[in-house]
């Protein structure tokens, strides 16, 4: 007769023989087969036979029912197939099950492995220098850095100054014209020209007639 092995979580293991067409599974009291577990539904699934075979069938379970590690609805079951109803598992038997049959406990994960870290020896700071090297041969001595200041431009001193000088003599001259200009109306270079023309022209006739 087909049967199915169970395993709890906490160990124990029961075996199911499926007697009829359908077998229920959850961890409400009145299923055919209470599994008391927290990972387990009230109505988890369903075991049937049909068509000359039995069919596992989750029914809408909370952490679902798969087959030999694969998520399923429904699937047919073949002899040796592992069942999942959540986090407990089982085994299917198209007969009898075997006497040393247990159904598969959860794979504990490996065990981290401790690798040796190497020794890092230090050097003594008392140690003997090598032969032929004299002592602090080998220390590092850092060299004083000169740093050169960059020197005033002279020349660009002077010609500031020329630059001042000159913009200052403009200066002047624009003053003196506007004031001309207000206090005559003319313009102070016109006015200075024609001066000095009359002052030569009268020189040039004085001289010419001799008197």
């Amino acid at each position: 007769m087909a049967c199915i092995v169970f395993s709890l979580e906490d160990g124990t293991t029961f075996t199911t023989p499926l007697e009829s067409e359908l077998t229920t599974v959850g961890r409400h009291p009145e299923s055919m087969v209470p599994l008391p577990s927290a990972s387990v539904s009230s109505h988890h699934g369903a075991i049937r036979w049909r068509d000359d075979a039995f069919y596992v069938q989750d029914l809408g379970s909370r952490n679902g029912t798969k087959v030999n590690g694969a998520e399923i609805e429904e699937s047919k079951l073949n002899d040796g197939d592992r069942i999942s109803f959540g986090d407990v598992q089982a085994v299917y038997f198209n007969a009898d099950a075997p006497p040393e049959v247990v159904a598969p406990a959860p794979v504990a994960p490996p065990q981290p492995v401790n690798i040796p870290t190497p020794t890092v020896q230090r050097l003594v700071s008392g140690a003997p220098p090598v032969s032929g090297i004299p002592p602090g041969a080998g220390r590092y001595a850092p060299k004083p850095r000169t740093v050169s200041r960059p020197q005033a431009d002279e020349g660009g001193g002077c010609m500031t100054g020329f630059i001042l000088m000159v913009l200052f003599v403009l200066a002047f001259a624009l003053g003196l014209s506007l004031r001309h200009y207000k206090q005559t109306g003319g313009f102070l270079p016109n006015d200075l020209t024609e001066k000095l023309f009359n002052k030569a022209s009268k020189i040039r006739i004085e001289t010419g007639d001799g008197k």
